[in-house]
């Protein structure tokens, strides 16, 4: 099972393999645990994706959306509202806030 939940890097360091390594927290900033109320873990450091490189790839998924919107006029309204919500996840995460109530997108 795969996907993204926002967390803070507690330490770095290598394993004695050589591979870059960080513990994490999903204490903050969302609080998200495992059922068993575990909420630090050890990962690759090419497992954890910056704010930053988030954002860049949301706005890359915003202009995508509207070219699509102004290709494909019968399913404009959808590509917009789509990247409306994309833009509403990128105020957030830029102000370091909380994600939005969840949106299907289409």
């Amino acid at each position: 099972m795969s996907g993204i939940v926002r967390c803070e890097i507690l330490e770095q360091w290598r394993d004695q393999n050589g591979h870059e390594v960080v513990r994490v927290t999903t204490e903050q900033p969302d609080y998200v645990e495992t059922k068993e109320g575990v909420t630090q873990f050890v990962v690759f450091a090419s497992q954890v994706v910056t704010a930053a490189a988030t954002i860049a790839e949301m706005e890359r998924k915003v202009i995508a959306c509207e070219d699509r919107a102004r290709a494909e006029p019968s399913r404009a309204e959808a590509l917009l509202r789509e990247a409306e919500t994309y833009r509403e996840w990128i105020a957030s995460l830029a102000q370091g806030g909380h994600w939005p109530s969840p949106k299907t997108l289409q």
